[in-house]
């Protein structure tokens, strides 16, 4: 009678043991599978946010500086515009907008933000277009620009000598400057 008791209990504790077996590896599998499908949510949302940011190419916030000379009716200004640029490339056409403000001798005349809106070309590893600025005071200064691309980062400069034409006056400008965005 000891041996059947004994063969029972053992019967009963491995039914026990396997129940719980099957009920650790049925739970296991459950979450293993709640793993997996957190594990795809997690890279799916990963792999959908890194494609919308490389198919924009778009960086907002790059350098922009820009050098002025102004002879405003006999008197010189000297100044820097210094901000920043957005822009847009798609391998071939480079669009974008940026604003810059004065903080030495043409902050009197230009206070505030002179927004410019850039657009262009490049075939990859060079670009060229122009940067058309429009001033607080209303005038519009266009300059051209050219520039290089590492296939990470656009370099662009201008330099030249053009006109604008602000409250009656026409007024010679030189420019020189940079501008800088990833792409």
């Amino acid at each position: 009678m000891k041996i059947q008791t004994l063969w029972l209990a053992l019967g009963l504790g491995l039914a026990v043991g396997c129940a719980d077996k099957g009920d650790t590896a049925e739970s296991s599998d459950e979450e293993a599978d709640a793993d997996a499908d957190a594990d795809a949510d997690t890279d799916a949302d990963t792999d959908a946010d890194t494609d919308a940011d490389t198919d924009a190419d778009t960086d907002a916030d790059a350098s922009l500086s820009i050098n002025v000379l102004a002879d405003v009716g006999g008197t010189v200004y000297d100044d820097n515009c210094v901000g920043t640029i957005t822009a847009s490339d798609d391998g071939s056409t480079v669009s974008g907008s940026g604003s810059c403000s004065f903080s030495g001798d043409l902050a009197a005349l230009l206070s505030g933000e002179q927004v410019g809106t850039l657009t262009g070309t490049t075939d990859g590893s060079t670009g060229s277009g122009q940067y058309e600025i429009t001033t607080t005071v209303g005038a519009s200064l266009t300059v051209d620009w050219t520039g290089t691309t590492d296939g990470t980062t656009m370099t662009g400069t201008m330099a030249g000598d053009t006109t604008i034409e602000a409250s009656g006056l026409v007024i010679p400008v030189t420019y020189a400057g940079t501008f800088t965005y990833s792409n």
